[in-house]
Order: C-alpha cells, then structure tokens, then sequence
C-alpha cells in the first residue's frame, strides 16, 4: 500500500509541476511572430515584456520576405544556400521542403495568386548569373518551375492584378530596366516599360505601378511622388516605409497616399503587421496599433 501511495503521489508531483510550467509560460506573454527588414529574420515578440528575440539562431541564416505580406517567406543560409520556403499562420512557423544547395531562391511578388520568385543557381559556391530566371512558385505542390524567357539579373518585382512587373539590372550601362508581363502568358517576352533607372524599386498599391526615381517613388500612370525608403509597401491607401533614422535607429513611417502626409512614425521598431484591417507595430519596449 505504501509503495501504491508513493507512485500515486509521485505521480501528482510531476502533474502539479506540468501545471506550473504551463501557467508559468501563460504568463509569460503571448508570442506573436514579426518580421524585420533590418535584420532580414522572423522575431519571437512577447507581448508582455514587449521584446523580441530572433527565432533562427545560426550565423549566415536570413530570412526573406515577400514585400507587402506576412505569410510567406524564404529562408536561406548566404554561403551554403539550402533554401526553402516558410509560412506563418496564427504565429506558427512551418518549414517546407530544402532546395538544393546549388541553387538560390529570393522573393520577387506574391498576392495570394500568384507567387514568383528569383531563381538563381550555383556552381561550386560561384554564381551563374546567366541563368537567373523568374519561377513561379507552387504553394500546394512546393514546387519552383523557371520561366526561361524572363531571365537577366532580376532585383524586384510587383504583383498588379493578373500582370508582373520587375526591374533588371544592366552591367554595361549600371542601370535598371522595368518589364511587365502576363502571369498566364510564360512563353512571351517581357515588355519593356522603363529604362535607364538608378534603382531597380518597383512596388504596386492595387491601382498603379510605383518605380524610383530621383529618390522619389513614382507612378507609371500618376504625377503624385512620394520620398522613396529602403522598404516601401503601399497596403490599403497608406504607404508603409521602414528605414534607418540619422542616429541608425529602426524606423517606420506611415504616409497617408492621399494627403501625402506622414500619419504615424515610430523609432526603435522591430517591424509590423496587418491583422483584421490594423496595423500592428512591434518595437523595443512596445506595441501600437494604426487603424487601416
């Protein structure tokens, strides 16, 4: 009977001490997973001691996003490749399958449709940039198919409506061109849009085409401008930029693409983003929140 007692007891302690962990941990915070373009990494932030910590741990190890959106990235290792695709839903990260490591894969757009990215491939540890190619990307399947005829040293790329825009680098002029193509159209060449630009920025706001120019984002369509940040994401009416402040500090503003005027601007930020029409800004020490 003695020993009977003493399992059960046993038993109870290590329940007892379960429950204790579990609470200990509830209290601990709500862990919410955000992105930084600082840091090119998912962030582990908790949202009671308001800070973050890196969820990848390993030197060389970056973490790439698709501009605009929250919910699929690459991660890969800058000198020994082995990328592979990641998704985020309700704050839990899911690995997919590993490439090969002759081959690197970065984001160029994504809108829930359609997904390509920037296909490029190796040979001992050398790039190969005649082979860098657009690749649409299989979400389902997790599978990458090049597009041969959209190739070139690829820099960015926007998503608008059913048609992809991206720039491309030229060596001989240290330039970049914008193309537009059809996503269901792979066997056509690309059009050429614009030419002889300082910087290969393109990004979309659902209506119009934005490039850089002059350090100005401006439209293909619009003779509005807007000051051009090193991350621009146009999300619902409002223009998000995040970059380094004339200290170094982490910054990101939101401008109003109506009025042009800066609505929110908050320093120290780790990144943000869009949950149920709110944008939610983590930084050192807080949380915000901007309705969209």
């Amino acid at each position: 009977m003695k020993k009977l007692w003493s399992i059960v007891l046993a038993c109870t302690t290590l329940l007892l001490c379960f429950c204790s962990c579990s609470c200990a941990n509830s209290h601990g915070g709500k862990k919410e997973i955000v992105y930084s373009v600082f840091d090119k990494t998912l962030l582990e932030f908790n949202d009671k001691t308001k800070m973050a910590k890196p969820l990848y741990h390993k030197e060389n190890l970056f973490v790439y996003r698709f501009p605009g959106q929250d919910k699929l990235y690459l991660l890969g290792h800058s000198v020994d490749n082995q990328f592979r695709f990641l998704t985020v839903q309700e704050n839990n990260v899911k690995e997919l399958s590993e490439h090969s490591s002759e081959e690197a894969l970065f984001p160029l757009a994504y809108d829930g449709k359609h997904c390509f990215v920037i296909h490029c491939y190796y040979q001992s540890g050398v790039e190969q940039p005649e082979k860098r190619c657009v690749a649409s990307y299989n979400e389902k399947e997790d599978t990458v198919t090049d597009i041969g005829k959209w190739s070139g040293l690829i820099d960015q790329g926007a998503l608008l409506k059913d048609t992809l825009y991206y720039t491309v680098y030229n060596e001989e002029k240290d330039s970049y061109s914008l193309y537009r193509t059809s996503c269901a159209d792979t066997g056509k060449e690309p059009i050429l849009v614009k030419d002889c630009l300082e910087k290969g920025t393109v990004c979309a706001d659902g209506k119009n085409i934005w490039y850089e120019k002059d350090g100005f984002l401006c439209s293909v369509t619009q003779k509005t401008k807007f000051k051009a940040k090193s991350n621009n994401d146009f999300i619902s009416g409002y223009l998000i930029q995040q970059d380094e402040d004339k200290e170094g500090n982490p910054e990101l503003m939101i401008v109003d693409c109506n009025s042009g005027k800066t609505v929110y601007q908050k320093t120290s930020v780790y990144g943000y983003k869009v949950v149920d029409g709110t944008i939610r800004v983590f930084g050192e020490g807080f949380v915000e929140a901007f309705d969209l």
